[in-house]
Formats: C-alpha cells, sequence, structure tokens
C-alpha cells in the first residue's frame, strides 16, 4: 500500500519552499489523485476561465492532461518534463478525435515553438502567467 500522508507532507512541505512542484513517475503510477489534493478541479476552472475541464484518454493510451472548453473553442494541455517536446501519438489522436482548436504543451523550459498548425509548445511560467 503506497503512504499518501507521508507523500501528502512531502508535496505540502515542498510548495512551501517554491511555488512550482512536480509530481514525476512512470505512466499509470499514481500522480493524478494525489495531485488533485493539492488543486481541486475548480481552482483549474478558475485560473484558465473555462467552461468546462476534462481530462480524456482513450482506451488504446491516448490521453490529454486536460479538455478544455472555452467560448465554444476546445482548448488542449499537455504537460511535459522533457526538455524538447515533441508531437507524440497521443498529441495527434487528440487533435484528431477531439477537434481541438489549439493544444498547448507545457514544459520547463523557456523557449516557445510551434509543433505543428495547432500544437504550440510553451514554458510553464510564461503560461500561467499569460492565462
Amino acid at each position: 500500500m503506497i503512504n499518501r500522508k507521508a507523500d501528502f507532507w512531502e508535496v505540502r512541505t515542498a510548495l512551501r519552499r517554491s511555488r512550482v512542484v512536480a509530481l514525476l513517475g512512470p505512466r499509470q503510477c499514481g500522480k493524478t489523485t494525489p495531485a488533485r489534493q493539492f488543486v481541486p478541479p475548480h481552482e483549474v476552472l478558475k485560473s484558465f476561465r473555462a467552461d468546462e475541464a476534462y481530462y480524456w484518454a482513450t482506451y488504446n493510451g491516448a490521453e490529454l492532461d486536460l479538455l478544455l472548453f472555452k467560448n465554444g473553442r476546445r482548448i488542449g494541455v499537455e504537460c511535459k518534463r522533457a526538455d524538447a517536446p515533441t508531437l507524440t501519438p497521443s498529441m495527434r489522436t487528440a487533435l484528431s478525435d477531439l477537434k481541438l482548436d489549439h493544444l498547448y504543451v507545457l514544459y520547463p523550459g523557456d523557449k516557445t515553438y510551434a509543433l505543428g498548425k495547432k500544437v504550440e509548445v510553451v514554458p510553464l511560467a510564461k503560461f500561467v502567467k499569460a492565462k
């Protein structure tokens, strides 16, 4: 059994030291549940001023960290820890299946660049300030 109380206090202590804390680990290891303890979904809606927000996944393994509906537009948000994120099969599936108007890929770097017609890589710090 995972000691979630210990994890909770470790993350709480890290948040006191820094405004940004990353929960890292392999796929399906249980990062989302503790993250939601610190940032409830209604807070995400407030910060992005979205009408609705969802997590999206398929049975084939494609997933999108955040699907936002804002003023009739479909906006995807994917968070990556890579220094130079690239377009993944999951992102292509989300763009196609969800008919996204735009997909933001947030990462810890400092440069903004396009990955495609509707896909933009944005530094997390810049994205948070802009929204």
